[in-house]
């Protein structure tokens, strides 16, 4: 929120999350409700208690197999436990836009803060969010799931809710056109001129 401030003091913003970035912005929302024009929510962390989450089972739907045998064991175990299609194209966008990420990650960092993963306050508890707002979600994340966020359907009475099929919680990468398409009708819902 101070961030927020220090940038963009005063002015009204567009809000985008991902997993966790997921839950921070519906807090950012609650906290600042006159100033969001829009929420965009990917694969958003609907509980921050691991424990709550309803999880489909982590399953690959397909596969490049002369690729995935290309990959060292340690990279295919992993890319294995993270993707749902397997592909060379889905492999080295995970590597610039994902690992990129975590490698230069502050570890220590993240460490205190699964300790504390939970907002002081339920961002969802009076939301009640009359702007354009799209919820993304993959029908194979078994990171945060999908049938949790269809609980805020209706405390977004503008939003469009999509669970897509061959998608897990690198859902951007794994499926890019209907990624794309709705992320430009959830911008011409914010501002259709």
């Amino acid at each position: 929120l101070e961030f927020i401030e220090a940038v963009i003091p005063g002015e009204q913003f567009v809000l985008a999350g991902e997993s966790y970035g997921g839950y921070l912005a519906r807090g950012i929302a609650a906290k600042m409700p006159d100033r969001v024009l829009g929420v965009l929510l990917i694969c958003p962390v609907i509980y921050p208690e691991k424990e709550r989450r309803t999880l489909p089972e982590q399953k690959v739907m397909y596969q490049d197999d002369t690729f995935v045998r290309s990959l060292s064991k340690e990279d295919r175990a992993y890319f294995s436990k993270s993707g749902v299609i397997l592909t060379a194209r889905n492999w080295n966008r995970f590597l610039a836009e994902v690992m990129a990420g975590m490698i230069n990650a502050d570890g220590e960092f993240l460490d205190r803060l699964s300790a504390n993963y939970a907002l002081s306050f339920d961002p969802d508890e009076k939301a009640q969010f009359d702007v354009p707002a799209l919820f993304l979600f993959g029908r194979q994340d078994d990171h945060v799931g999908y049938a949790d966020g269809l609980t805020l359907l209706e405390k977004y009475p503008h939003a469009s809710f999509a669970i897509l099929d061959f998608a897990g919680h690198n859902l951007q990468i794994e499926q890019p056109k209907i990624f794309t398409t709705m992320v430009e009708d959830f911008l011409f819902r914010v501002k259709p001129e």
